[in-house]
């Protein structure tokens, strides 16, 4: 049984999100260990959920990546670049969507290049996870990312 229902065949929903960050206490620079995989789908629409523990001065920068086979080696590349959140900002939800029909213009793999905040690719590698940067003296950021893939 197919997870994609609409009265639209051209514009069906993937019915159930899938969580690329569980729900945790962000508190240094990392990355989530594991990945996972997105049916075949034409869009993304990427929601993360961050509740920081409202201490003036920390700041965390999330980024979603997907994996990209390149010369045989696999390459995690920013996709989803969310607006630097503040530790003393309150809770925020940031949506993002992404379309693989889309034209995507050229950049280039640097080991290390972010993309800049509230920017996006519309890229689709085969795996995802998300990436982090946090400063701060006591930094702590309840972190949560889902994607709802569109057909």
């Amino acid at each position: 049984m197919s997870k994609f229902k609409s009265s639209y065949p051209e514009h069906q929903k993937y019915e159930d999100a899938i969580t690329v960050h569980a729900s945790s206490a962000l508190i240094a620079t990392g990355n989530d260990a594991g990945s996972v995989e997105i049916p075949d789908c034409t869009a993304l629409v990427v929601q993360a959920y961050v509740s920081p523990a409202l201490a003036v001065g920390d700041t965390l920068d999330l980024f979603l990546q997907t994996c990209l086979p390149i010369l045989g080696v696999d390459v995690w590349t920013d996709v989803v670049a969310f607006t630097q959140i503040l530790g003393n900002g309150g809770i925020q939800r940031w949506i993002e969507k992404i379309n693989s029909n889309l034209a995507q213009a050229a950049y280039e793999t640097v080991a290390g290049a972010a993309l800049a905040a509230g920017q996006h690719r519309h890229i689709f590698g085969t795996k995802w996870h998300c990436r982090w940067v946090i400063a701060g003296v006591t930094p702590s950021f309840l972190t949560e990312v889902r994607i709802y893939p569109i057909k």
